[in-house]
């Protein structure tokens, strides 16, 4: 009996998420997350206790499937990121969040690139676009808080059931 792969959907929404956990100053970032201030999911921003704090999900396909005349499936799944951060010491919340989003854009452009190796936002998909970023518009400002949600754009091609 064979057992189903995780869908290539999956794999991407858990590399992007394992992209973001490897953010780290020693790698040329501003700020370090680790795996603990990243979840697959949501979560209440009043629960999260540390930061900068991310979390992924999928959101609608940004376009209809495409048919290839062998059989394949390409899908256009959207990926959603948001970010939280805090204010610190000498940094308040805007900036920090600022410098928080830039290290996700460059962690997961640098996923995409030729030669990101095996298992990389690069080889798992045919395309991994970073899109809009929305900040929260000061919403928790009051919290000393600041937060954005990134839309990450891909296109993944397969057997439908590997998808």
């Amino acid at each position: 009996m064979s057992y189903p792969t995780i869908p290539k959907t999956l794999q991407v929404l858990d590399r992007i998420l394992s992209v973001l956990a490897a953010i780290s100053p020693v790698n040329g970032y501003f700020y370090p997350v680790g795996t603990d201030n990243v979840l697959r999911g949501l979560k209440g921003w009043d629960e999260i206790t540390d930061f900068p704090f991310d979390m992924g999900y999928l959101g609608p396909e940004h376009q209809d499937p495409e048919f290839e005349m062998d059989g394949i499936v390409k899908k256009f799944p959207t990926y959603y990121i948001e970010g939280y951060a805090n204010a610190e010491s000498e940094e308040d919340s805007i900036t920090r969040i600022v410098k928080h989003l830039a290290d996700v854009q460059k962690a997961i452009n640098a996923d995409t690139q030729p030669g990101a190796g095996a298992g990389s936002l690069g080889v798992l998909a045919h395309y991994c676009r970073i899109g809009r970023a929305e900040m929260d518009n000061g919403i928790l400002a009051g919290e000393g808080k600041a937060a954005f949600r990134l839309t990450v754009n891909a296109c993944v091609s397969g057997a439908w059931g590997e998808l």
